[in-house]
């Protein structure tokens, strides 16, 4: 067994434990991952409803009433920037809470939107990878391809964004030889609030729009398909992380490169897209 295949396997049984250690519906307490850091979020069932506490960094918490739409709940609630309407949905380790800013006539402004990543008190983030990078806060113009798919995973949708914007071609070209990545990779960036050139060229040539993404994924949460398809994404992204190692002039004659080459010939000539990987787990 090669050693990008030895890594492969031991990152995909990592991210199935960690995916497996709660389950993904509402209730408990939550600590803001990456841009909500310092947040920190209550949520208990009370009736068709739910009782939330957001507390900001700060330390100013923030009590309201959510209501509760299928898994997720929906509620409006006063933030140090404003009054929001915030939408909150399990997630495997954590939850997602989608806020959307009130302006001064108190119509939604979807342009303000953000999105603020939490995990369960109780759950242990996996290790960040070696080549970790924290997101980009605003457009860059470049980007390095290895830490992108290292770290995207650890990401706001909107800096993942702007940093796959900033690849360079030939290696988004690369990423989008690796299908179940690029399915990931999609759903991360479909959730971006704004879109551009970028998120247009990640779906190009995939069979799908954003829409089919969310509900394929959505589908794959509540069928139970969830941590194998993260499993798979993660052993598949550890592959392309070894290809675009091979590729570096300085390791092209590395171990494994041999078997990465091999690997990559084969997916030039694949029939897989997004749209048929995400069909496996359905």
């Amino acid at each position: 067994m090669t050693a990008f295949r030895a890594f492969a396997r031991l990152a995909a049984l990592a991210l199935t434990l960690w995916a497996q250690a709660a389950a993904a519906q509402l209730g408990g307490v939550y600590l803001g991952l990456g841009a909500a850091e310092g947040w920190r979020l209550e949520i208990a069932a009370k009736g068709d409803a739910y009782a939330v506490v957001l507390t900001e960094p700060d330390g100013a918490a923030r009590a309201f009433s959510a209501d509760r739409l299928g898994d997720s709940a929906e509620g409006v609630a006063t933030l140090s920037s404003g009054e929001a309407l915030l939408r909150i949905a399990p997630e495997a380790v954590g939850a997602r809470v989608v806020a959307i800013p009130f302006d001064g006539v108190r119509t939604l402004d979807a342009g303000r939107t953000r999105t603020l990543a939490f995990r369960r008190e109780d759950v242990a983030l996996p290790q960040q990878p070696k080549r970790f990078l924290p997101a980009p806060t605003g457009p860059v113009r470049a980007f390095d391809a290895r830490a992108f798919v290292e770290s995207y995973p650890f990401w706001e949708p909107q800096g993942a964004l702007w940093a796959y914007e900033a690849l360079e071609p030939r290696h988004r070209t690369v990423i989008r030889l690796f299908a179940l990545v690029q399915a990931d990779l999609l759903w991360k960036l479909c959730q971006s609030p704004q879109r551009g050139a970028g998120l247009a060229e990640a779906l190009r040539g995939q069979g799908v729009v954003c829409a089919d993404v969310v509900n394929a994924v959505a589908a794959a949460q509540a069928g139970g398909a969830f941590d194998r398809f993260k499993a798979n994404v993660a052993q598949e992204r550890a592959l392309l992380v070894a290809t675009l190692d091979c590729g570096d002039k300085y390791v092209a004659h590395g171990p494994g490169c041999a078997d990465a080459a091999r690997e990559t010939a084969r997916r030039a000539v694949s029939m897989e897209t997004a749209a048929t990987v995400l069909r496996r787990y359905r």
